[in-house]
């Protein structure tokens, strides 16, 4: 049987959900528009997100520090690898983490990835992109981000 507080907290747990989905939606459509994502839009999504989760209380500091872990390694890899996840992608990668989780966030980046690995070989096959071509993450992340909440 629920409680009161328990409802309380289910609807409010809403709005950082809300935050992330519309994070990724305006990621995606800038992405698919001009092939940059503004990073305004996204951290204001990620600051009410988490302002949210802090004034209900459910958000520990172990929780957000394990949240950061996803988002600082996608900003190293790109790094390392001369730009090969954008800075916007990483901000994404970020916001998902913290606003959904650890575990959220890697099962997302892992079928992200199982996404344009896929799409990578049929269009590599079809010879429509080549060896250095670049590909769109945010719409892969968000087809992992639905992905992982159906899981």
């Amino acid at each position: 049987m629920k409680l009161a507080a328990d409802a309380e907290v289910d609807d409010k747990m809403s709005v950082w959900t809300f935050c992330s989905i519309v994070s990724m939606i305006v990621a995606l459509c800038d992405d698919l528009k001009e092939k940059k994502i503004r990073i305004f839009p996204v951290i204001l999504c990620l600051g009410i997100g988490l302002t949210a989760k802090m004034c209900i209380g459910v958000c520990e500091w172990k929780e957000i520090l394990m949240g950061v872990v996803p988002g600082v390694m996608s900003c190293l890899i790109s790094k390392l690898c001369q730009n090969c996840i954008g800075a916007g992608d990483s901000l994404l990668i970020l916001n998902i983490g913290l606003l959904c989780g650890w575990a959220f966030c890697m099962k997302t980046i892992l079928l992200a990835c199982i996404g344009i690995f896929i799409y990578s070989i049929i269009m590599l096959f079809m010879k429509r992109i080549h060896r250095y071509s670049q590909v769109a993450c945010v719409p892969f992340l968000l087809f992992g981000y639905i992905g992982a909440w159906l899981l």
